[in-house]
């Protein structure tokens, strides 16, 4: 029974990263890896509202022409990565 649960969740956060990518397509931010992002976003699924509130409230700030970019950064100098949203 645990397990089966445990697969629940990790489907509702496969269709939330799924849906989030698409609402990012529909308000025109670019993900340029999105393999990247989303094996990012399955390890911690706690913030894809949270990166799907930022880009919707960059995007509100800058015109269409603009172009938003959300990919996955990883510092050289340390074993650190996260995501970044480039304007």
């Amino acid at each position: 029974m645990e397990k089966k649960f445990a697969n629940t969740i990790v489907i509702d956060n496969l269709l939330s990263i799924e849906t989030m990518l698409e609402y990012l397509a529909s308000i025109q931010v670019i993900v340029t890896n999105p393999e990247e992002v989303c094996d990012y976003l399955s390890r911690y699924p706690d913030i894809i509202e949270l990166v799907m509130l930022a880009c919707e409230e960059t995007r509100s700030r800058f015109l269409l022409s603009t172009q938003l970019s959300l990919e996955l950064y990883r510092d050289p100098e340390i074993d650190d990565q996260y995501l970044t949203l480039y304007v």
